[in-house]
C-alpha cells in the first residue's frame, strides 16, 4: 500500500493534544450522600468484578483517537500499486464504420487495424 499524500500523517502529532486535553478537563466532584451509603458496598463488588471497567472509563477517548487516526488515514489519501502501471496500459480505438469494411487494402482496413493492434 502506498499514500498520494503521506505528509498528512504530520497531522498524528495532534494525537498527545487529544489525549493532553482528555487528561486535563475538570473532573466532576464527588458528594457522598447518605442515602447512597447502603449501595456503596454493592458498587465497590461490581467494579471488582468488570474487567473492562478502566476501559470503559475511558471509551470516549478511545473513540476520539480512533477516529483521528481514521481522518488521517483518510487524508493521506492511500492506494495500493498494481502489477501494471499506467504507463504500460494502453488504450487502442479502432473505428468500425463502413468504410473500415473497404477492400482497397487486402483483406480489409478492419483486418489489418486488428493485426497492427497485435503488434503492439
Amino acid at each position: 500500500m502506498s499514500f498520494l499524500y503521506p505528509t498528512a500523517f504530520w497531522f498524528a502529532l495532534t494525537l498527545p493534544v487529544v489525549v493532553a486535553c482528555y487528561l486535563l478537563k475538570r473532573r466532576r466532584k464527588t458528594e457522598l450522600v447518605p442515602a447512597s451509603l447502603l449501595w456503596n458496598r454493592f458498587l465497590a463488588e461490581n467494579q471488582a468484578n468488570a474487567p473492562f471497567q478502566k476501559l470503559k472509563r475511558h471509551t470516549l477517548l478511545i473513540l476520539q483517537l480512533c477516529m483521528l487516526l481514521l481522518a488521517i488515514l483518510a487524508l493521506s489519501a492511500p492506494f495500493f500499486r498494481t502489477h501494471r502501471f499506467a504507463s504500460e496500459m494502453l488504450i487502442v480505438l479502432i473505428d468500425t464504420s463502413a468504410s473500415m469494411q473497404s477492400t482497397d487494402v487486402a483483406p480489409s482496413r478492419m483486418h489489418q487495424a486488428h493485426e497492427a493492434v497485435e503488434e503492439l
